[in-house]
């Protein structure tokens, strides 16, 4: 039954079981409580989403180095030192012969000018492509082997080798030793390549891990970095000093750092590298 007052109406503040509504004073606790419950919810979805925030941006910078060290040491365990393949030896860029083709020798043509008939192995020789040519002298020994090195006069794709191999005729102008061409025998292998060089470029005010060719056409390849001194390397002897010396270097160590505008817990940059040692063909 609904309460009753004195005068005989129904109290507006009680149920039908009697019980009292709630007070001023319990509203305003249940507020206060509230409040305190939807802050702590609010700080942990933003410590969350920072978090993951954070996450996203480390993993990014891995990526970002591990791709630019794994274009960094394809080409550099392919020079020869020895054979003039590195240019520039700077710390923030280096300048090498890069290899762009390969084709083994299937048959000698002609020696003067030197014609072959090779097995392509990827890459393109076209008219003008540097090359190197691979000499070996007395089969019986190794000490007159060597690289001529000289460019592509003329390429034609439509032959064969003898075996029935696809293959492509080539020409070359220009090589040097001239003496080493009657060493060029079947196997030898061609080697096409391009001067390039590896540095940091600019692309929308930020820093890049880029390529520079012989043109002087600059293309962004990876990044963005750290800054302007995010890509390091350092030239190593066999010992594994440091060297300024071209033909001593055995190694070379290349190391990149990224960078982003997020802060860790303790207010650094959320930043990352990774540095690997080349060793060169030589």
């Amino acid at each position: 039954m609904t309460p009753i007052t004195q005068d005989g109406s129904q109290d507006p503040m009680k149920g039908p079981a009697g019980r009292g509504g709630m007070t001023l004073v319990e509203l305003l606790v249940a507020m206060v409580v509230a409040s305190v419950l939807m802050g702590a919810i609010f700080t942990v979805l933003v410590s969350s989403q920072r978090t993951y925030g954070i996450q996203g941006e480390r993993i990014a910078g891995q990526q970002t180095v591990r791709a630019g060290i794994d274009v960094l040491s394809a080409e550099l365990r392919e020079l020869s030192v020895t054979q003039g393949d590195l240019i520039v030896m700077d710390p923030g860029r280096i300048q090498i012969r890069a290899s762009r083709g390969m084709a083994v020798v299937c048959q000698v043509i002609s020696q003067s000018p030197l014609e072959v008939r090779a097995s392509h192995r990827g890459g393109v020789f076209q008219e003008g492509t540097p090359v190197w040519v691979f000499s070996e002298g007395n089969p019986d020994t190794a000490s007159d082997n060597l690289w001529l090195q000289g460019s592509v006069a003329g390429s034609d794709s439509a032959n064969s080798c003898p075996d029935g191999r696809p293959g492509i005729q080539l020409t070359f102008s220009n090589l040097s030793p001239s003496g080493g061409v009657s060493g060029v025998r079947i196997g030898a292998m061609v080697r096409g390549f391009e001067v390039v060089s590896y540095q940091i470029i600019t692309l929308d005010n930020e820093p890049y891990l880029g390529l520079v060719d012989g043109s002087g056409n600059r293309t962004p390849l990876v990044g963005p970095l750290a800054s302007a001194q995010s890509l390091r390397f350092d030239y190593l002897d066999a010992a594994g000093n440091a060297t300024t010396t071209a033909s001593q270097v055995r190694s070379i160590r290349a190391t990149l750092w990224t960078a982003s505008d997020l802060s860790d817990a303790v207010g650094r940059p959320v930043s990352d590298s990774l540095s690997i040692r080349i060793n060169t063909r030589n």
